[in-house]
């Protein structure tokens, strides 16, 4: 037979397998992979695999005999694990527990990633959160720093939880309530029978009658005359009006024009007040008005001939000719009285005498009789105006000059008025001294109270509240159809994408112009977007959602107990607040922004009219103002339990409304501060805020109110 070399190769091969197979027959073992190639593990020692005589293909399945994975004995391998498995040192594929970030929940291996405290809820992150406990509670605090509900008006929450009390009572009216007093005018402070805290007007009293401190209209110890007369006496030491400068009262009480006052702009003249000069001008000696610039150069005191000074000298200095200031040197010799020439006096005169120029003192000369003021005769003067009054060097009296510089209403200093206001405006209307504005009035809906208020427009405004919807639409609130479930807040792109939403209802509304739609049941409590698909809510367990166009979806944010409100410049520019500070998405994630708050401050709501311009209110008359890149304290005028909202129409013009002691708290700024617009507003809880301009603003709460200029 003839053999190859090829042969030969093969055949050395197969006789090197061969004894290998055999090699280390009898070495002890606990199992297979303890042995070499081609050998089995059999009571303990390692015999030859009857396998190896097929050949290298069965030698190899042999080595892999009850493995999933890891290498073969041979430098090849026996599988590999899918994701989420890795290979034991047996060669089996076991689940690895998925449990990074996370504290408890499932491990993906049917096994748990730990458990969470008493009160602590596991959450789909794996995360353990806050869980409300409001099982068999219908009001009261859900332990987590949120509420189990709010009880209707005129009862309040017990200690279990339940709403207690005449739970939707009707309150008496005011007149009920002065009537039950036995007042029949001035104010009336009362509880009514709701529970509710009421200032109600018990009404005023007739011409000569005043109203007592107990509520009772009695006759005036004097009657005011003042049938006809248009200015003067009214007989009982007031006045019955003030004339306009340049005018004068008659002996019959009517204004007329002062003849002396016919030319003039301004002083007193014969008697007349005829008018006062603007800031930057003086009044000259013909009753002009006329600009005035200080002459204070090279100078360091004296007059600037403007009626002002250059500055003061010391007290041991006195001021020269030239407007400097030098040392004094007191020049009484030979004088009683009078100046001493370095601001100070020579000495005093008896009552019955004045100081004559050459610092004598002399009896009054008879030119002072009858006179207040004005020149003396001897170089003096016969008396000094009181601050507000100007002298009539002509009469030698008093004359009150009317302070009314920037002012539209309200007193002149003198008695008198600035101006009056046209109806239905009043001076101080909405809280603002001295200027005529429209009062803030109480709107009278269908269903109260309005908890959430937005608009599109001035025509174009909605409501809700306790299960129903209000529309206003220019002239009158129309009840809309809607689920009947409470809603707490409202907002839209448009008159035709709008949303209304609830946290401790679940409830998610939306409007396209023809009719609601319940669209989710997500715990939202407000909501803001840039566009149709780019909506974002915040609500209840520091929910941050998002409404891409056909759905709502949970986003991962910074943990929180409780968000309340969200608002945004731009889709890539977007604020939330809550339990637990702010929170910030710039177009990829959330993150948290640090603020000046404590770990106990609420923070409420959130507004701003720019990307460098963020206002948010909360706790405590609690106020932060962002200027693009920190936020900042901002001290409110008053103190309160609470500001619940924010809105503005522009950067110098934002509400924020609130509620402190039972009193509503109704604050503006005008670009520099803060100021509180007091009144009475026929309710106690704001809780929304909403405008189509500065002139023209809703405020809703416990009632409506509405401001229009």
């Amino acid at each position: 037979m003839k053999t190859s070399a090829r042969n030969i190769v093969l055949l050395g091969s197969s006789l090197l397998m061969l004894t290998a197979c055999y090699e280390a027959v009898g070495d002890l073992c606990s199992a297979t992979a303890d042995c070499g190639l081609c050998k089995l593990c059999s009571n303990g020692s390692c015999i030859a695999d009857p396998a190896c005589a097929s050949g290298p293909a069965d030698a190899a399945s042999s080595l892999c005999q009850g493995r999933e994975c890891g290498p073969d004995g041979a430098g090849g391998s026996c599988g590999s694990c899918t994701n989420g498995q890795s290979c034991s040192a047996a060669g089996h594929c076991d689940c690895v527990p998925q449990c990074a970030d996370k504290e408890c929940g499932d491990d993906g291996c049917g096994g748990s990633c730990g458990g969470c405290a008493n009160g602590l809820s596991c959450s789909a992150a794996g995360h353990c959160d806050c869980g409300p406990q409001c099982a068999d509670k219908a009001c009261g605090d859900d332990g987590c720093g949120g509420s189990c509900g709010v009880c209707p008006r005129g009862c309040s929450c017990d200690a279990a939880g339940q709403c207690a009390g005449p739970c939707g009572c009707v309150p008496e009216s005011e007149q009920a309530l002065c009537d039950s007093l036995g007042k029949e005018c001035g104010l009336a402070i009362v509880v009514d029978r709701c529970g509710n805290r009421r200032t109600p007007k018990c009404g005023s009293c007739l011409a000569c009658s005043a109203c007592t401190s107990a509520g009772k209209c009695e006759a005036s110890a004097c009657c005011p005359s003042c049938q006809g007369k248009q200015c003067g006496d009214d007989g009982c030491g007031g006045q019955c009006g003030s004339c306009a400068p340049g005018d004068t009262c008659d002996a019959s009480g009517h204004c007329s024009a002062c003849a002396q006052c016919s030319d003039k702009q301004c002083g007193v003249f014969g008697g007349c007040r005829c008018g006062a000069c603007a800031p930057g001008s003086v009044c000259d000696a013909s009753g002009r008005c006329i600009a005035c610039s200080p002459q204070c150069l090279g100078r360091s005191c004296g007059d600037d001939g403007c009626g002002g000074s250059c500055g003061a000298c010391a007290p041991d200095e006195a001021c020269s000719a030239r407007g400097a200031c030098e040392v004094c040197k007191p020049q009484c010799a030979d004088k009683q009285c009078g100046d001493n020439g370095c601001g100070r006096s020579c000495g005093s005169c008896p009552a019955n005498q004045r100081c004559t120029a050459t610092g004598h003192c002399e009896t009054a000369p008879p030119s002072c009789q009858g006179k207040q003021c004005g020149p003396d005769g001897l170089g003096g003067e016969c008396g000094a105006c009181p601050v507000g009054n100007a002298c009539d060097p002509a009469s030698g009296r008093c004359a009150c000059v009317p302070a009314c510089a920037g002012k539209q209403c309200g007193s002149d200093g003198c008695g008198g008025s600035c101006g009056t206001c046209a109806l239905p405006a009043t001076c101080r209307g909405a809280g603002t001294p001295n200027v005529c504005e429209l009062p803030l009035v109480e709107v009278k809906l269908l269903n109260d109270p309005c908890e959430g208020v937005w608009g599109s427009s001035a025509d174009d405004v909605w409501c809700v509240g306790s299960g129903d919807m209000q529309h206003w639409q220019g002239e009158s609130w129309v009840e809309m159809p809607s689920s009947g479930v409470s809603l707490e807040s409202v907002w839209g792109l448009n008159s035709h994408d709008i949303w209304a939403v609830s946290a401790m209802n679940e409830a998610v509304l939306r409007y396209d112009g023809a009719e609601w739609t319940s669209v989710a049941d997500t715990p939202l409590s407000s909501v803001w977007g840039s566009a149709a698909d780019d909506v974002w809510g915040v609500g209840a367990d520091g929910l941050v959602a998002h409404w891409n166009g056909s759905a709502w979806m949970s986003v991962t944010a910074p943990r929180s107990t409780w968000r309340h409100g969200v608002w945004g410049s731009a889709a890539n520019d977007v604020w939330a607040v809550g339990n637990d500070g702010v929170i910030h998405y710039d177009g990829t994630s959330w993150k948290a922004v640090t603020s000046p708050i404590t770990s106990s401050d609420r923070l409420l709501s959130v507004w701003g009219s720019s990307a460098d311009d963020v206002w948010i209110v909360g706790d405590d008359c609690l106020i932060l103002h962002w200027r693009g890149e920190s936020f900042t304290k901002v001290q409110s005028p008053t103190s309160c339990d609470s500001l619940a909202a924010v809105w503005g129409s522009a950067p110098n013009d934002v509400w924020a409304v609130g509620s402190g002691g039972w009193e509503p708290v109704i604050l503006r700024w005008r670009g520099t501060s803060w100021s509180r617009i007091e009144g009475t507003f026929g309710f106690s809880y704001p809780e929304a805020i909403w405008g189509s301009s500065g002139s023209d603003v809703w405020i809703a709460g416990d009632a409506l109110v509405h401001y229009q200029e």
